[in-house]
């Protein structure tokens, strides 16, 4: 039977002798019409429906009910009807009874489906329809290969991840309509492995996504090419039996107790530089290194040679500051400072027992601030001298004349040369040039100067146009921030130069000057006194300063200080061995 929602409708056919029904509306039927043969038409029933309560809306359905016969409905005719419902202006379906005549069945109408099978539909129908449109979404499935046992691989679309453990084809949880776009990414590699993405990225169609496939492989780790190496070996000759001779290359040190070739423990790459020095010479002897430094090639460097031999230098004074404190004051009425040993020997040059300190304090006299330390007992006609210590000035940076060799003479006729620290200014307490006079008068002091940076090669006053030979190798000034806090090695030379008169003077007068096993000065070929000067008579220390009030670095802090340790002068060379290059 047929049911119309909201309505109970009697419906009479006319060839099944008639019928009843209940409720409050009374439908006129029209009933088939028998063809020649016993074929019936399709009755057309016409349901008048009534509200059954004064505040509803009846609707009004008219089902169009069309029975195929097979057969005269004496035999048993199957009747199909085919019922077309309305709906209300509100959107209400309804539903009709039929009856269909005695001996004849009624089939139902079955559905027709116009989805493809296996699709999924959703959507909605247009407003008054009882159809809902539905549309068609697909998986995405991407396959996996190349995954390590007991590795995870994470993928992503976008928001949605998708895990893997194993090599095998899995879908995200989302599916994806005709027309959308996705792009599979890698979000999380497997440990120790890379994974590729192919057929990553694309816009659904009307099928699922299955070409996507991630193929994972091992990390390979390339590693860093090993540079080539090679040794640094110098051969030693001549070394006494029982001594001991230390070379060194920067901060490495290598030992030898007999005649042979040893090599530094750290071997260098192509292109590094590297330069022998004598560290520490063997007693009573000095040695030579030739083809000390270079650059590496693709070899090992072992044309290096260190050659030894009796030693002719002699030593005049040596202070270690340890338990003899030899100084003496020039002019102890200018002086305003202090001078005392250190005995602590965390501060002391190489771990020494002692050292000397001079402080210097503000405000200086009109004069400035002086004291004299130093070495008095040079020979008799000594025109040359080595002078070798350690210094530092761990505080505030200023001038003084630091080391100052003078001649012999009086009335102020005598030569003297300079080793000073900057005074006035252009650097506080940097060493910039060497201060001699170049003999042009009997009292000319320091008017002529050897710059660091060698920038006036003329200010060597008269030795300059008899073929002065000055070489500058590092080519700036030893700074004031070079001094840092701790402790400095310094090798000075020089040299006054020969004759007693004006037609047998020469100049053979020399300089140098080296700082840290760095060269900063050696100049040959000077006059640098006059031929009636006398020779070396002195060696002092500490020394003059003055203009100390110019020094804006000082601020609230007038004083600074200035430490030596480990004094040696001598003749015939440096006890710590040759000058490192020639002029």
């Amino acid at each position: 039977m047929w049911q119309l929602s909201a309505l109970s409708l009697s419906l009479l056919l006319a060839a099944c002798g008639g019928g009843g029904g209940g409720g409050t509306a009374s439908p006129a039927v029209s009933g088939p019409t028998p063809l020649p043969g016993g074929t019936l038409v399709a009755a057309v029933v016409t349901p008048v429906v009534t509200p059954t309560a004064p505040t509803a809306v009846a609707p009004v359905v008219t089902p169009v009910v069309t029975p195929l016969v097979t057969s005269t409905p004496s035999t048993g005719a199957t009747v199909a009807p085919v019922v077309a419902p309305t709906t209300s202006s509100t959107g209400a379906t309804t539903t009709a009874s039929i009856s269909t005549p005695t001996g004849s069945s009624t089939a139902s109408p079955t559905p027709v489906s116009s989805t493809p099978a296996g699709a999924t539909t959703t959507g909605s129908t247009p407003a008054g329809s009882t159809t809902t449109a539905v549309a068609t979404t697909y998986s995405l499935t991407p396959t996996v290969t190349g995954l390590g046992v007991g590795k995870t691989l994470v993928l992503q679309n976008g928001a949605d991840t998708l895990s893997f453990t194993g090599n095998t084809s899995t879908s995200f949880a989302t599916k994806l309509a005709t027309g959308a776009s996705y792009a599979i990414t890698v979000k999380t590699n497997p440990a120790g492995q890379t994974c590729t993405v192919a057929n990553g990225s694309g816009t659904v169609g009307s099928a699922n996504v299955t070409n996507t496939t991630v193929s994972c492989v091992a990390v390979v780790v390339t590693p860093a090419p090993v540079a080539t190496t090679y040794s640094l070996t110098p051969t030693v000759t001549g070394l006494g039996v029982g001594k001991i001779l230390v070379l060194q290359n920067g901060a490495e040190t290598l030992s030898f107790a007999a005649n042979t070739s040893g090599s530094f423990a750290t071997k260098l790459a192509t292109g590094a530089s590297y330069s022998v020095t004598v560290k520490t010479y063997p007693a009573g002897q000095s040695c030579t290194v030739t083809h000390g430094s270079g650059t590496v090639g693709s070899a090992d460097v072992s044309n290096t040679l260190v050659s030894c031999a009796a030693s002719t230098v002699t030593t005049l004074w040596t202070e270690d500051f340890e338990t003899v404190q030899q100084l003496y004051d020039n002019n102890t009425a200018a002086f305003t400072g202090t001078v005392e040993l250190s005995k602590d020997t965390s501060k002391n040059a190489g771990g020494s027992a002692g050292s000397v300190k001079g402080t210097i304090a503000r405000p200086f006299g009109p004069g400035g601030w002086e004291v004299w330390g130093g070495f008095k007992q040079v020979p008799a006609n000594t025109n040359h001298l080595y002078i070798e210590f350690d210094a530092k000035m761990p505080g505030p940076k200023h001038g003084l004349k630091f080391v100052k060799v003078f001649g012999h003479g009086g009335n102020g006729n005598y030569a003297n040369t300079t080793f000073g620290l900057d005074y006035t200014g252009v650097d506080f307490g940097g060493m910039y040039v060497v201060s001699f006079g170049d003999g042009t008068t009997e009292g000319n002091d320091t008017a002529s100067i050897i710059p660091f940076d060698g920038t006036c090669p003329q200010c060597v006053g008269r030795s300059f146009t008899k073929g002065s030979n000055v070489k500058t190798p590092v080519g700036h000034n030893w700074r004031s921030t070079d001094w840092g806090t701790g402790w400095h090695h310094f090798r000075l030379y020089l040299k006054f130069n020969s004759g007693t008169t004006a037609q047998n003077e020469v100049n053979d007068g020399e300089y140098y000057v080296e700082i840290d096993g760095q060269v900063y000065v050696w100049a040959t070929k000077l006059f640098n006194r006059h031929p009636s000067n006398g020779s070396i008579a002195e060696v002092q220390f500490f020394g003059w300063s003055q203009s100390s009030d110019n020094n804006p670095t000082f601020g609230a802090n007038p004083n600074f200080e200035v430490w030596y340790d480990n004094f040696k002068i001598t003749t015939g060379g440096f006890l710590s061995g040759p000058k490192l290059v020639g002029p």
